[in-house]
């Protein structure tokens, strides 16, 4: 199956926005959908706009506003550059004089502006925008895959006890409007993105090569962003761990392209490919959880 997702894009100069914990707020709860078993869509609001479709995507730095929707708003903003892999295009940057999303109202938010028209395409559904970890870092959360609710302000670290004792937890490290977890593999360290907007486990090929034992190869796929279409080497990657849970035979996929070089990157964890159910991000600690 074609594989569709934002993956990464930079944007120099974007401002990361404070964690703020509105209080009373703890424990509230936000359905969504699940198209392609990877890609989760919640309702929110700009402005007058209501009931609008974002796509929660913590690979998406900084968060994204559809064009036509800007046309709505009457945002035009100003040119700026986008990193893209190895390549660079231009795209505009606006501020949005606030989104809300569940628990969350942002005030004065500078997004992208990116027409989401393939997103619309691949997943069957209205795309108004893509919501990252700008946004969501503000609170912790749980994402529930199986019931489709993400709840706010109940994750690991806000005085509950693990829920499940299959319960995994890996430090990560938070990045201006992303965070990074390390996934070992035959005593190398890779850094990962944490992407919920991706359904597989990526390797960036000129990072990694040269530092993976010998891998088996499972067959070629396409994968698209804004940039175009990517080839992907999906493969067998042997001996990983994340955190202190081994991934057995855990499948990769391996992309001739990477991230910025200033945002040392060796690839993005596509969380579904964990095969988990749910997923939960503590910003006070820096712990991510995931229960299969």
């Amino acid at each position: 199956m074609k594989e569709l997702a934002r993956v990464l894009l930079i944007l120099a100069g974007l401002p990361v926005v404070a964690r703020s914990l509105p209080a009373g707020k703890s424990g509230a709860k936000l359905p969504f959908k699940l198209y392609r078993d990877y890609t989760i869509v919640a309702r929110g609001s700009i402005g007058g706009l209501k009931h609008l479709n974002f796509i929660i995507d913590t690979g998406a730095v900084p968060s994204v506003l559809d064009l036509k929707v800007a046309r709505k708003l009457g945002l035009e903003g100003q040119v700026e550059p986008l990193s893209l892999f190895n390549q660079t295009v231009e795209t505009r940057r606006v501020t949005l004089s606030g989104l809300v999303l569940g628990p969350i109202d942002t005030g004065p938010l500078p997004v992208i502006v990116e027409d989401l028209a393939n997103y619309e395409t691949h997943l069957g559904v209205r795309v108004d925008g893509m919501i990252g970890l700008d946004v969501l870092a503000r609170q912790d959360f749980v994402v529930d895959y199986e019931s489709a609710m993400i709840t706010f302000g109940n994750g690991p670290g806000t005085g509950r006890e693990p829920r499940d004792p299959a319960e995994a937890c890996v430090r990560f490290e938070l990045s201006p409007g992303f965070a990074v977890v390390t996934l070992d593999v035959d005593g190398q360290s890779f850094r990962l993105m944490v992407d919920t907007g991706a359904r597989s486990l990526i390797l960036f090929a000129p990072r990694v090569r040269g530092r993976l034992a010998v891998i088996r190869t499972l067959g070629e796929r396409a994968m698209g962003n804004a940039g175009g279409m990517f080839a992907l080497t999906e493969v067998v990657v042997p001996d990983a761990s994340l955190g202190t849970v081994r991934l057995n035979g855990q499948k990769a996929a391996l992309m001739e392209g990477q991230a910025p070089a200033s945002v040392d990157l060796d690839g993005l964890l596509g969380v579904r490919s964990l095969g988990l159910r749910r997923l939960g991000f503590d910003f006070e600690r820096r712990t991510m959880t995931w229960a299969k």
